[in-house]
């Protein structure tokens, strides 16, 4: 009996259909949300951390962190469909490409994402001199906006305070901290400028009402 030949026949398409169909059963699908937080993962190595990631689609940097987190976990959240499409806009990736499986998948579920929610002396500090070198000249200006010498403490303080706003800058510091770094100084000169007068104002009070 001869034997049958298909070559490109609609008949060899359907048995290779059938047989992908049979690879696909014998494999567990994963869930979308699972694939989007692994290439989540993607993004966030190749921004270099869950800050960098936040900052550019202007998410809050406790939202990166759920999103990496487990599905098991309490308080892991899952990537929404308007939040993948605005991932793939803000990092050049084509439509859908946060929905699909990717070879490079570097997300680890033994490894937790950084909890940035953590107060700022449980986290790890990354040293750098020039941002050692920045971080204590801003220090300066800030002491000079208050016109005030600060003591150890105090400067230590507003030192770490900067510091931790350039780690999230990326290595320098944004106008808005720049700015709100200022405010606050201002707000700090003024409180103390009221401090000092209240007590004459007071006496100056009390005499008029003698």
């Amino acid at each position: 009996m001869a034997s049958l030949t298909f070559g490109n026949s609609p008949v060899k398409h359907l048995a290779c259909r059938l047989s992908d169909k049979r690879l696909l059963a014998s494999e567990p699908m994963k869930p979308l949300s699972d694939i989007r937080r692994d290439n989540l993962a993607i993004l966030v190595k190749e921004a270099g951390g869950q800050v960098a990631v936040a900052n550019k689609i202007q998410k809050n940097k406790n939202q990166i962190y759920q999103w990496l987190l487990n599905a098991e976990e309490k308080a892991a959240r899952n990537i929404g469909h308007a939040s993948a499409r605005l991932l793939e806009t803000t990092f050049k990736k084509p439509l859908g490409w946060l929905d699909q499986t990717h070879s490079d998948s570097v997300h680890n579920p033994e490894q937790r994402p950084i909890d940035n929610r953590a107060s700022p002396a449980s986290r790890p500090v990354r040293l750098d001199l020039g941002m050692l070198m920045l971080a204590d000249r801003w220090t300066d200006i800030l002491g000079r906006i208050e016109e005030v010498e600060y003591d150890r403490r105090t400067k230590m303080e507003r030192f770490m305070e900067v510091y931790l706003l350039m780690e999230q800058d990326g290595g320098d510091l944004s106008g808005h901290h720049q700015d709100a770094l200022m405010e606050a100084a201002s707000q700090r000169k003024q409180e103390r400028e009221k401090q000092r007068t209240w007590p004459a104002t007071k006496d100056e009070t009390t005499g008029a009402q003698k």
